[in-house]
């Protein structure tokens, strides 16, 4: 909290007593350095953990963050600042919004609402050989160019070394996340 980086004013902590610092400074001093230190502490995995609080505590603790970033952000400027947009930009910005709500809570101008069959086959046509993971096909030129990508390299295959390790170490982190904190 602004002290010297001397020796006489450093302390070795464990990570949980790390964790346990960030939480008590955030707690006391309720200020957006302690929130934002804590914030980032609560939402990292470190060695495939993550810490835990409450969740009244979490709640707490983003409504502050909330407060802070908004005061931060206040007079801030936007990523479009000194562009000029055209008129008929601005038109169709304002056309595109007409009858849209910026409300939470409020249910898509789409809902109840389905699409008519000619959209569907426009949809699906615009679609074709585009890759998902919704199982939508390859076209045959795409599946070409895919194999010609791939044409002289090999795929190299796990060793058992490295099998037998990867399985120690998903068993380590399997432990650690069953250990409590």
């Amino acid at each position: 909290m602004g002290g010297p980086d001397t020796s006489s004013n450093l302390v070795n902590l464990t990570a949980k007593e790390h964790f346990v610092a960030h939480h008590l400074l955030w707690k006391i001093y309720r200020n957006r350095e302690m929130t934002q230190a804590f914030m980032l502490m609560c939402n990292i995995k470190r060695n495939g953990i993550k810490y835990k609080i409450s969740a009244k505590e979490y709640q707490k603790l983003k409504e502050d963050n909330s407060v802070y970033r908004k005061e931060f952000m206040t007079g801030r400027v936007g990523n479009n600042h000194g562009k000029i947009l055209s008129q008929e930009w601005k038109d169709n910005i304002s056309k595109s919004q007409v009858g849209h709500t910026r409300s939470k809570g409020q249910n898509s101008p789409f809902k109840g609402k389905t699409h008519t069959q000619e959209t569907k086959d426009a949809i699906s046509e615009k679609r074709t050989g585009i890759a998902t993971r919704t199982g939508i096909p390859f076209t045959q030129e795409v599946k070409d160019k895919m194999s010609n990508d791939r044409k002289g390299k090999t795929k190299a295959r796990w060793s058992e070394e490295r099998k037998s390790k990867r399985a120690e170490m998903m068993k380590d982190l399997w432990k650690q996340r069953k250990t409590p904190i």
